[in-house]
């Protein structure tokens, strides 16, 4: 990562050819009829909407998206579903856990899954963090208490993500509070399988027990 306060650039020259290598190496190997299933990851989340607002992107956060250099990243995901490998991209960041896939539209066939997991602690407001904790133990008189009053739930997932539109994103796991995650693969024939479990953080161990997504196919197409 190496932004500039012009949203140009989002990565220095080296990122950028590891990158253009990574995507070249999985289409030489899917051409040449191997196994083909590609890993990235970055700091940001893919499946997001950025902020147009001038203000938002700088005093708040800006996404990649709203970086010229990020229309790199889009074109090798869009040659990579094009030669049929699955990408499985793995960020965090955000203040919540999720699951989210991609279905190539050209193809009807599954090409992207996006993996986040954040945080593993969340990092305290003053006073607004102190407030929510008190509206919780006022709660909690009066039924149940929340056990992440400082957490947000994660954000509804955009429709469609990439070149044209190309890719229907849809939810499959959401997590809540502090957590970590664990990304298993096993082999699946030609492909692999992967599944992810996120366990949160907490000192009562019945929200602090493993959830396990799906098992999810990774199969080039």
């Amino acid at each position: 990562c190496r932004r500039d306060t012009a949203f140009q650039h989002l990565m220095n020259v080296t990122a950028e050819d590891a990158l253009l290598c990574w995507a070249n190496d999985l289409i030489s190997d899917r051409r040449a009829g191997k196994p083909a299933v590609g890993l990235l990851g970055s700091g940001q989340a893919l499946f997001v909407d950025a902020p147009v607002d001038q203000c938002k992107k700088v005093d708040v956060d800006a996404e990649m998206a709203n970086f010229s250099q990020f229309q790199i990243v889009s074109e090798q995901l869009a040659r990579l579903a094009d030669a049929g490998v699955p990408i499985v991209y793995l960020t965090g960041d955000v203040h919540w856990g999720r699951v989210t896939s991609g279905v190539d539209t050209k193809t009807g066939r599954t090409a992207l899954y996006e993996v986040i997991s954040s945080p593993s602690r969340l990092i305290r407001v003053p006073f607004l963090d102190t407030a929510k904790e008190a509206a919780n133990t006022v709660k909690g008189v009066f039924g149940d208490k929340d056990p992440w009053p400082r957490h947000s739930d994660p954000e509804k997932v955009p429709k469609r993500f990439g070149e044209d539109r190309r890719f229907a994103l849809h939810k499959e796991f959401g997590c809540r509070g502090d957590h970590v995650a664990i990304v298993s693969f096993a082999s699946a024939g030609t492909g692999l399988e992967f599944q992810v479990t996120y366990y949160n953080i907490h000192w009562d161990k019945t929200i602090s027990k493993s959830k396990p997504t799906e098992i999810f196919k990774l199969t080039a197409f």
